[in-house]
């Protein structure tokens, strides 16, 4: 895929120029290779596919990618300490001295994109009225999120590493940290019903769906002009 042939010209693929295809999938900007996340930069990909449609069913962490992939679409730079966090959880030792990219910041910046995506579906419904596709209440669930809304990020985030130091032991047992905004869980309700979107039924559930991503697509060209 090549986005622009320019001088700083951005492409992705497998076995790009002078690389075997076997060497996985490439990005490559201005003839430097980069990370994924730096392609938010040059283009914001919108998509629906059969696969989400257990979006509200299933477990939490499909929730949370649909929710990064629009903070990404509204903050790109958001790509590097969402990347740093979970590089560290998995290193759980370099939690405790990190501050650069710390988990409060792309916390934060999910709260922000929920509530730009709440005003957007809103103000829709009320300039047009009913639609095609039922129009979505969001709220966001998690230890970090619900902090943040009542104190400021510094405080939250040094609670935070606290929280990890004090429980170092139980998450040790259970193998896995138990609190933090890799478990955040991104609430969605059918509006015209007032229903949790996993008791709705499957095409209940698709056009909810369909209706988000739209919505996303909106907020993007507002946006991006």
């Amino acid at each position: 895929l090549v986005l622009d042939q320019g001088q700083d010209g951005a492409c992705t693929g497998f076995g790009l120029a002078g690389e075997s295809e076997s060497s996985g999938r490439s990005v490559r900007i201005a003839g430097k290779d980069q990370s994924a996340g730096a392609l938010a930069h040059y283009v914001q990909l919108v998509w629906v596919i059969p696969e989400m449609d257990g979006l509200f069913t299933g477990p939490a962490s499909e929730r949370r990618r649909l929710l990064d992939r629009l903070m990404l679409a509204i903050d790109p730079k958001m790509s590097g300490p969402r990347g740093r966090y979970d590089r560290a959880m998995r290193q759980r030792s370099r939690l405790f001295q990190m501050r650069e990219g710390s988990p409060a910041l792309f916390a934060a910046a999910r709260l922000e994109a929920v509530a730009r995506l709440s005003t957007l579906i809103e103000a829709t419904h009320e300039a047009r009225g009913p639609g095609p596709f039922p129009f979505a209440m969001l709220s966001l669930e998690g230890t970090l999120e619900r902090a943040l809304m009542e104190r400021p990020a510094v405080e939250v985030e040094d609670d935070y590493v606290t929280l990890l130091s004090e429980t170092r032991e139980r998450d040790k047992l259970s193998g896995r940290a138990l609190a933090g905004p890799h478990l955040s869980d991104l609430i969605v309700i059918h509006g015209p019903h007032d229903a949790p979107a996993g008791d709705c039924s499957s095409g209940e559930q698709k056009a909810l769906l369909l209706g988000l991503v739209l919505a996303k697509a909106r907020l993007i060209r507002e946006l991006s002009g």
